[in-house]
């Protein structure tokens, strides 16, 4: 019995020491109190990581993760609440606006709660109220690194130039081959949408049924309608999403049976219902663009009056800020981390 005692115990030991359950401490941070980092918490980082890049992060990635961007938010968020600096609500709330207008824009019509908690959980794995938290918590962090900024990095700041015209001319011809606008159409809209499949999926194709069987082929009969969608009438409305290029992150977008149908049409054909898995469209197209290689001169997309120059020295100037402000923000942790106010347990990165 004894031995029998002695196995189990060695047993449970060995599993005690190589898996590491969701609530043991993997790291903790003390600058002004003591804060656990959790494996949950850890992996909940790795998994988004990996679902953004594809990639399954080894042991030496995960502690990267852990070490270069959750200890640090750590230090920097007690900072900011050390100094008295927290996140403008209002301000919180108008990126999630922004999110939600864009996707609107994508739609060509105004998202509703469903479809706009769908996109953040499919983008994001989060839904809205923990994806809110985290937007506040990397507004608090960008504001005080921008304090700390502005304090006490002022002249490394200043020291950012825009970019010359011969780095622009650089970069172009070092970039040609992407420099290029694919096939890209524009189009007006009349969408019918629906949610769950069922009864209001059957209504909203009877309604696209009506207004495809009085449309016809007719550009004069769509426009009509398409008034008449413009002032609210129930169950379809009207819109325009924009210039739609041909590449896969716009099918993402509307769906290879959109996209299909779409690109087959000529100038001023209408398409007949459309369905997608949130909604049917009948749709008029009112511009086609051919693929073609851009020039520094060229606007970056139809419609849009940004130069492809405009657009990279743009981009060079960002790039150099975000470069500046990775610098500053380095050396803001490495301030805060004097004194050792971490401490890793090595164990449980591997879970």
């Amino acid at each position: 019995m004894k031995k029998k005692l002695t196995i189990l115990l060695f047993f449970c030991g060995f599993i005690n020491g190589v898996y590491a359950g969701d609530l043991d401490t993997v790291a903790t941070v003390k600058l002004t109190r003591t804060e656990p980092i959790t494996v949950k918490e850890l992996k909940a980082e790795v998994d988004a990581l990996q679902k953004i890049t594809g990639q399954k992060l080894t042991v030496d990635d995960r502690r990267k993760v852990l070490v270069e961007k959750m200890i640090p938010e750590r230090l920097v968020l007690q900072a900011a609440d050390r100094d008295k600096l927290y996140a403008d609500e209002k301000a919180v709330d108008q990126q999630l606006a922004q999110l939600r207008a864009a996707l609107s824009r994508q739609l060509g019509r105004q998202a509703g709660d469903v479809e706009f908690a769908e996109a953040v959980r499919s983008q994001t794995g989060m839904d809205v109220p923990a994806y809110r938290a985290e937007l506040k918590r990397q507004y608090i962090i960008q504001q005080y690194v921008m304090k700390y900024a502005k304090e006490k990095k002022a002249a490394l700041v200043d020291s950012v130039k825009e970019p010359e015209e011969a780095e622009i001319v650089k970069f172009f011809n070092l970039n040609k081959a992407q420099a290029v606008m694919p096939d890209t159409v524009r189009v007006s809209m009349i969408q019918i949408p629906f949610g769950a499949a069922g009864p209001e999926k059957e209504k909203a194709k009877e309604t696209g049924r009506q207004l495809e069987k009085e449309i016809g082929s007719s550009a004069i009969k769509f426009d009509q309608v398409y008034v008449r969608a413009s002032g609210g009438t129930a169950g379809y409305a009207a819109g325009d999403p924009g210039p739609i290029p041909r590449n896969a992150e716009a099918e993402q977008v509307f769906g290879s049976d959109f996209m299909d149908a779409v690109f087959k049409l000529k100038l001023g054909d209408v398409s007949k219902m459309i369905e997608t898995p949130r909604a049917f469209y009948i749709v008029k197209v009112t511009d086609i663009y051919e693929q073609r290689t851009l020039t520094l001169d060229d606007e970056i997309q139809p419609g849009n009056s940004m130069t492809m120059r405009e657009y990279i020295k743009m981009g060079l100037y960002q790039q150099k800020q975000q470069d500046v402000l990775k610098q500053i923000q380095d050396e803001l942790v490495a301030e805060l981390s004097r004194g050792n106010p971490f401490t890793v347990n090595e164990k449980y990165i591997s879970y």
